[in-house]
């Protein structure tokens, strides 16, 4: 499911979910947010599709990764959720996708990719990546969010 997010058509997706392809199990969402990056077309579509089916929004990219095989991917990306891959990937679209549909602002990454291996917040992510107009969204949006709640 992880290469089918990535990388497949609508109708392939939606074929596979039918005969018995589970979305709830792992970072499937961050699989498509990263091919989302490279301009793999319907991704945003997918990751409703998936949302609508019980997705994890916050799914961690290598969240099944075998944890007893070091795995060069598994250090490289490190601990990402999707909207962690559309933050450094520059892509808006995305992340108001995902922040609409409740991803966790807050949530930290830590990468030997993107990060270094520092563990950072979303906004500093942002800033990290050269995306300062991301970073100003997130805090803007994280500020909305604590005041509604107060």
């Amino acid at each position: 499911m992880q290469r089918a997010v990535a990388y497949a058509s609508m109708d392939t997706i939606k074929l596979l979910v039918e005969y018995g392809g589970l979305v709830t199990d792992g970072g499937l969402v961050a699989h498509a947010s990263y091919a989302h990056n490279s301009g793999q077309p319907q991704r945003l579509e997918v990751v409703r599709f998936l949302l609508d089916h019980g997705a994890s929004v916050d799914g961690l990219f290598m969240e099944n990764a075998n944890k007893e095989i070091p795995d060069g991917m598994a250090i490289l990306m490190g601990r990402q959720t999707g909207l962690h891959c559309a933050i450094w990937g520059g892509k808006i679209d995305m992340i108001s996708l995902l922040l609409d549909r409740g991803a966790d602002m807050n949530l930290s990454t830590c990468s030997a990719l993107k990060t270094n291996g520092q563990v950072i917040s979303p906004a500093e992510l942002a800033r990290m990546t050269g995306h300062e107009d991301i970073a100003t969204l997130l805090e803007r949006r994280s500020d909305g969010a604590h005041t509604s709640s107060n």
